[in-house]
């Protein structure tokens, strides 16, 4: 079994992540190309043959015809949307279960869940876990249920699309004038929640069942002053700008108290969202030291300069040992799912 897995090309399934639905190319960032890179390099030195399948909507036919045709046993599954829907998502791993391929990351519930992020919080909620409060709108306010300051995102967007420098509002007029650029600019709901003045966090996990990685945390000391403390599209995509360089991930000294709390949440919603192999979980801890989970990240950015990978080989591990490592849990599952050879029965 281990000699056929070996020889097999690995299938590594990737969106564009410029092309529209229309055929058209769109301009926001994106590290689905630098994470591709570094499967393919990690492969390379693992001596691993692979095969790149870019998936789209107007190729699927193609792709799927030849994920049958080559009798794939494994892919690594890099797809963030599909023609840039990313409520999409969901229907690469659901396609790789139905031909019984196996695959890295999460399945298809934990990343349909996730990609609504209220019906995400509403889990949290349910389970126990904390979590800001909110709500959604799609039209102007004329009082809200819960009390400013405001923090205002697109229900569906993640990697900070839609969350601007701007996005805490502390009155109406403000609020109102972030839900309306969302629904004219990315043509959907916004989730306005209570904004959690305090420290923030991102918990990588990894394994099945999740192990927390080293905790690191956002100091956003370095933001002009009068600017709300928020990792926005700003300081992610906008390299080397006032926001960007004032907002810089670190790994800091926690009080074991505070760090068994962030801990004990990560894993709770890793297990909650039937995460697999990894994830980051990020959260928000207010001034009586009490974490807030913000979203769950199923399928995480893992591109060698994401904060994911940043703790992950905070102890020296590689990026080929990361690549090692998911393959080895898709070998597991594959063992695991194998029917065990025939007993013989005594004769009597």
């Amino acid at each position: 079994m281990g000699r056929t897995l070996y020889r097999r090309p690995i299938a590594i399934v990737y969106n564009d992540p410029y092309l529209l639905e229309d055929g058209s190319k769109k301009s926001l960032d994106s590290p689905v190309l630098d994470s591709l890179d570094a499967f393919i390099c990690g492969l390379r030195e693992l001596k691993r043959p692979y095969k790149i399948l870019r998936i789209d909507k107007y190729n699927s036919v193609e792709i799927i015809n030849e994920l049958i045709e080559q009798s794939y046993e494994m892919a690594i599954n890099l797809c963030e949307d599909i023609s840039g829907n990313n409520l999409r998502e969901p229907n690469i791993p659901a396609l790789l279960e139905l031909l019984g391929i196996e695959y890295t990351g999460s399945g298809p519930l934990a990343l349909g869940l996730t990609c609504y992020k209220d019906r995400s919080k509403h889990l949290l909620k349910g389970a126990g876990l904390k979590t800001p409060a909110f709500f959604v709108t799609d039209h102007e306010m004329e009082k809200v249920p819960i009390d400013f300051p405001l923090i205002v995102k697109p229900q569906h967007e993640d990697a900070s699309i839609g969350i601007h420098h701007d996005s805490v509002a502390f009155d109406l007029e403000h609020l109102n004038r972030k839900i309306e650029n969302i629904r004219e600019v990315l043509k959907q709901p916004s989730i306005v929640e209570q904004y959690i003045d305090g420290r923030e966090f991102n918990v990588g996990v990894v394994g099945n069942p999740g192990e927390v990685l080293p905790i690191a945390e956002i100091n956003f000391d370095g933001l002009p002053e009068g600017h709300a403390k928020i990792c926005s599209y700003e300081a992610k995509w906008n390299y080397g700008s006032v926001f960007d360089v004032g907002t810089k991930p670190f790994f800091p000294e926690l009080s074991p108290k505070l760090r068994q709390a962030i801990t004990t949440a990560a894993l709770a919603a890793y297990e909650l969202f039937q995460c697999r192999d990894y994830a980051r979980v990020d959260m928000r801890v207010d001034q009586k030291g009490v974490p807030y989970i913000l979203e769950v990240n199923c399928n995480p950015d893992v591109c060698p300069g994401a904060g994911f990978f940043r703790a992950f080989s905070l102890n020296g591990r590689t990026y080929a040992d990361f690549v090692a490592m998911l393959i080895s849990f898709m070998e597991e599952r594959i063992r695991c799912r194998e029917p065990e050879p025939a007993r013989a029965v005594p004769e009597l």
